[in-house]
C-alpha cells in the first residue's frame, strides 16, 4: 500500500506556502528609500523562529526578495548594506525582536 500520493504532497506544500505567506503578512514591513529599502520582520531571540537561526534566516531573506520583486523595487538586484536585531520586548522569557535590514539598489 502506498502511504503517499501526489494530492496528499501537493497539500502539504500548498499548506505550508499559505502558512508561510501568513506569517509574512503579519510579521514583516516593506518600506523603499530614495536609493534602497528598509525591511523589519519579527523574530525571537532563540528557537526555531531565532534571530541567527539559519533556517528562520533564509525564510526572512525569502521573503525580502519577494517584496522586492513584486513591487518593482530594485530591478537589478539589491546589496544588504546593514541588518540590525533589536530587542522590541519579552513575553514570558523569550524575547521578542525585530530585525531590520537596510539594502541598496544595484544599478
Amino acid at each position: 500500500m502506498r502511504l503517499t500520493s501526489p494530492l496528499l504532497c501537493a497539500a502539504v506544500l500548498a499548506l505550508a506556502a499559505c502558512h508561510s505567506t501568513a506569517r509574512k503578512a503579519e510579521e514583516t514591513t516593506f518600506q523603499p528609500t530614495a536609493d534602497g529599502f528598509v525591511f523589519r520582520a519579527r523574530a525571537y531571540d532563540s528557537g526555531v523562529l531565532g534571530v541567527d537561526n539559519p533556517t528562520a534566516e533564509a525564510e526572512r531573506l525569502r521573503w525580502l526578495a519577494e517584496y522586492t520583486k513584486d513591487n518593482g523595487v530594485c530591478p537589478a538586484g539589491y546589496a544588504i548594506t546593514a541588518r540590525h536585531p533589536v530587542l522590541k520586548e519579552r513575553v514570558l522569557g523569550t524575547g521578542v525582536m525585530d530585525v531590520f535590514y537596510e539594502g541598496r539598489c544595484k544599478s
